[in-house]
């Protein structure tokens, strides 16, 4: 049914980005797929028309991503991975990585963001999932048992 040869992991090195990867090297090793690991950086914001005069890209990525960080990304099983950084729009970047790389499935994280913050910040996530060009599976990071944000606890310090 599905032939798994390149998977697409876009990471921003939250916990959602491990959970991700932790899946894709489950699917990558049960196919022989390669996995490619992709680090957006978004261009910088600027307010004024007196813009600072930006490195060139090359700099930027080298002081924005050590490679320590995406060292963090490795397969035990020995198989083929990839690591790319490039500077965009997150949402664009992916999607253009996906096609260009031929990807038959993409494998992101996903930062929970509810509310105020989803609607004012979209989704990155949602936007992939509808506008790549292969199937995304979503991953969500585990929660940590016994934080603030259990069900339990939040209830009973709105009790209290």
């Amino acid at each position: 049914m599905f032939d798994f040869k390149t998977i697409l992991v876009p990471v921003d090195f939250g916990p959602s980005s491990f959970a991700a990867f932790d899946a894709a090297k489950i699917i990558a090793a049960k196919f022989g797929a390669k996995i490619l690991v992709l680090h957006v950086i978004p261009p910088p914001v600027v307010y004024s028309d007196f813009a600072p005069v930006l490195p060139e890209n090359g700099e930027v990525r080298n002081a924005a991503i050590p490679s320590s960080e995406l060292g963090k990304f490795a397969r035990e099983d020995g198989g083929p991975i990839e690591r790319l950084v490039c500077e965009g729009d997150e949402e664009l970047m992916i999607i253009h990585e996906a096609a260009a790389q031929h990807c038959d499935l993409i494998v992101m994280g996903t930062a929970g963001r509810t509310g105020i913050g989803r609607l004012l910040l979209g989704s990155v996530a949602e936007h992939v999932s509808r506008q790549a060009p292969c199937p995304v599976l979503l991953v969500k990071a585990p929660q940590v048992v016994g934080s603030a944000e259990t069900p339990n606890e939040s209830q009973a310090a709105v009790r209290a």
